[in-house]
């Protein structure tokens, strides 16, 4: 749903047949046997919206600082005691990798997009409302009201084009990027997979 859970619309995405194949990957190594893509600790249960950043935080070295009471002392019931900070190796740092935000992904994908002529499928991908000042024809314009209450068209066919060609140069660039030497001092605490043999899915 786009626009919270009250008063929001439905939004459809389609999911080009190579990214699905990854898709498929992570979800065997995930133990395949929840009804989520992305499940939790408990199969039963998805990942928090929080958890990709907090992901993101800790390829780059960033922890919660546990090292500080967090709750002060009140009577009779002191505040919990700090623990030891943890410690991360910083990847993105190790890899010469800039630091970069899930937003950027958004950004970057508008921008690669528009630059191929296909800015209308980066806003049908993201769900982007074209608002009234905007240059569009008259026979293409639609009143608000009307969008909001009886447009349901999802433009299927204008998100596929733009996911097939934004999914194709992600996994052109992640085989480069895999084609690059590992340093030593990381190939055996964080081993990538490279050139995997066939996974119990039967998905390489």
């Amino acid at each position: 749903m786009k626009g919270g859970r009250h008063g929001g619309r439905a939004h459809a995405l389609p999911i080009p047949p190579e990214a699905l194949k990854v898709l498929k990957t992570f979800h065997g190594e995930a133990g395949g046997n929840s009804p989520w893509m992305f499940p939790g600790r408990d199969p039963g249960k998805h990942i928090t919206q929080s958890a990709l950043n907090l992901a993101m935080y800790r390829l780059q070295g960033r922890v919660f600082d546990h090292t500080k009471k967090q709750k002060p002392d009140r009577p009779g019931k002191p505040g919990p005691k700090p623990a030891a900070k943890r410690q991360r190796e910083n990847l993105f740092k190790e890899y010469k990798i800039q630091p970069w935000t899930l937003h950027d992904v958004r950004r970057t994908m508008t921008g690669f997009l528009d630059e191929r002529r296909l800015g209308g499928a980066a806003s049908a991908i993201l769900g982007h409302r074209i608002h009234d000042g905007e240059k569009i024809p008259t026979k293409e314009r639609m009143a608000p009201v009307t969008q909001l209450h009886y447009n349901h068209s999802q433009k299927i066919k204008l998100k596929a084009q733009g996911m097939r060609l934004w999914v194709n140069a992600l996994l052109a660039a992640c085989a480069r990027e895999r084609r690059r030497p590992i340093p030593d001092k990381l190939k055996n605490a964080y081993p990538i997979a490279r050139n995997k043999k066939r996974s119990r899915t039967g998905i390489q």
